[in-house]
């Protein structure tokens, strides 16, 4: 999609159509790990313990054989968005309750066309599943950024 903001006016190609977002899911995720670090629901530097039952294969934080650790919020967010850590994601996912607290969250900020279905591990499980956490390239058209 391009948006000019200038004019205001967009140009889209199939944007309305639901694509999967792959990795970019971690993003709306860490948005709502940050709104519940706004409300002082969870702090930044509260810690987190991530056992080895808990890691993904190709996890930049452990490896099945380590004892589990802890680790900040913080950290958590930057290993999920800026390494693409799957443990991560799913460790932050299991704070916040269920994958669709997310889309949720989203809903509230009258978002509607991006959708967190899935953690890391349910999309590891099978090609379907990575269809249902998906957005769509007309998004920000709605939120008029």
């Amino acid at each position: 999609m391009s948006y000019y903001l200038e004019t205001g006016e967009s140009v889209t190609l199939n944007g309305n159509q639901q694509f999967p977002m792959q990795s970019v899911y971690k993003f709306p995720i860490a948005m709502a790990v940050l709104a519940q670090v706004d409300r002082g629901k969870l702090k930044l530097d509260q810690k987190i313990r991530v056992e080895a039952s808990d890691v993904l294969q190709g996890s930049r934080i452990l490896d099945e054989k380590s004892q589990g650790m802890e680790f900040t919020l913080s950290e958590l967010l930057k290993y999920m968005v800026s390494e693409s850590d799957g443990t991560s994601c799913d460790v932050l996912l299991k704070l916040l309750g269920e994958p669709k607290v997310v889309t949720e969250y989203l809903r509230g900020l009258g978002v509607s066309d991006i959708v967190v279905a899935h953690t890391e591990k349910e999309l590891a499980q099978g090609t379907a599943a990575k269809y249902r956490n998906y957005a769509t390239p007309d998004i920000g058209d709605k939120l008029r950024l």
